[in-house]
């Protein structure tokens, strides 16, 4: 007739299974940059379906080697890492990846991985150039074009703008991978001439890392005024023989732009195309409003003919101009002058008296 009776304790069965999350932010950094907002990643562990009672995070390499870890009794809301090693080290620029690793509270243990992000020190590249940054958008084929030599570092965006002397942006480029050299035609956005002026050409990439670079070529100016000039002469002919009437040809120049000239030259030309004298920048860096030629040539000896004038610029701009004179007479030698006289008989008298007999004198 012996009876007992025993209670045990609660059993509680659950077999949920565990669904684990994790999201890094952002996705490249740079822990010795400028911007805080990257100089750390961020991880955001996410567990649904059952309770995490402990966990452990480590930060693996492209080669799959543990550089840092971390671990815990509950599982945070967030973790957070500096691009350090375990040892306070910092680690190699490249490409990392995180992985999870739970223990739950109904004995499973799931684990997961983030999506890869970069450490990334290295800030980008860009060298400009150009071989001149005065230009005349004009279409005469010299200079009519800024031309920009870039060397760049690849990058997932460039963005170069061109601006005024007020900042304000007029033209906007963007690239991909590595800036080609490329030309200003002196046109914004809209495809529109801007005003004359002097403008900066700047160059500019932030990675996503938070790295940046910039360059630019600044103090380009867009010159598109007109050039145009004007030769004449005083007189159309004259004697260089000191006897103090018209002795000197005057030639009279003006241009439409007198700045900017960065080459001239003026000759005096004979009908052959013979240059006789010239002057040119070498004697003087501006063109001068008026040349007075006494008539000598390079020997030192008065040049005698028809000649012309010529005249040749080249401004910095691109712009060239040529014009010539109209042409003039150069003499010292006077007119020469001879008389003959005849008569019918020969006899050197005549009467014209109309008897028939040398009444008649012949002049050549």
């Amino acid at each position: 007739g012996n009876y007992s009776e025993s209670l045990s304790s609660e059993i509680t069965l659950d077999t949920r299974a565990a669904e684990l999350l994790l999201t890094v932010s952002p996705t490249a950094f740079n822990p010795a940059g400028s911007d805080k907002s990257k100089a750390s990643v961020k991880f955001s562990p996410v567990a649904k379906g059952a309770d995490v009672n402990k966990y452990s995070i480590e930060i693996k390499n492209e080669k799959n080697e543990t550089v840092w870890t971390s671990s815990g009794s509950s599982l945070p809301a967030s973790i957070s890492w500096n691009g350090l090693d375990s040892n306070g080290s910092r680690c190699d620029d490249g490409k990392y990846s995180a992985l999870l690793s739970t223990e739950t509270s109904n004995g499973k243990n799931p684990k997961t991985s983030s999506q890869k992000f970069v450490l990334d020190t290295v800030a980008p590249t860009v060298k400009l150039s150009s071989p001149y940054t005065l230009f005349s958008p004009d279409g005469d084929g010299k200079k009519d074009l800024i031309k920009i030599t870039a060397e760049t570092s690849n990058e997932d965006k460039w963005t170069g703008t061109v601006q005024d002397s007020s900042g304000r942006v007029v033209k906007t480029y963007t690239w991909q991978g590595t800036v080609p050299s490329f030309d200003w035609d002196g046109t914004d956005d809209a495809g529109n001439k801007v005003a004359d002026g002097t403008y900066k050409l700047v160059f500019a990439s932030e990675d996503a890392a938070g790295n940046k670079a910039s360059a630019e070529v600044g103090n380009v100016t867009l010159d598109s005024r007109e050039v145009k000039a004007f030769v004449s002469t005083q007189l159309d002919a004259f004697s260089p023989n000191a006897d103090g009437f018209k002795d000197t040809e005057q030639f009279t120049i003006r241009t439409t732009v007198n700045d900017g000239i960065e080459s001239w030259k003026f000759e005096i030309a004979s009908a052959d195309g013979n240059v006789v004298r010239s002057w040119s920048n070498a004697d003087s860096p501006n063109v001068p409003a008026t040349v007075t030629w006494d008539g000598l040539g390079g020997d030192g000896k008065v040049a005698e003919g028809v000649f012309v004038s010529k005249l040749n610029i080249v401004y910095a701009k691109g712009n060239t101009v040529d014009v010539a004179s109209s042409s003039f007479i150069c003499s010292i030698t006077p007119p020469q002058l001879s008389v003959k006289t005849a008569t019918e008989t020969g006899s050197g008298y005549f009467s014209p008296d109309n008897d028939g007999e040398d009444d008649d004198l012949f002049i050549q």
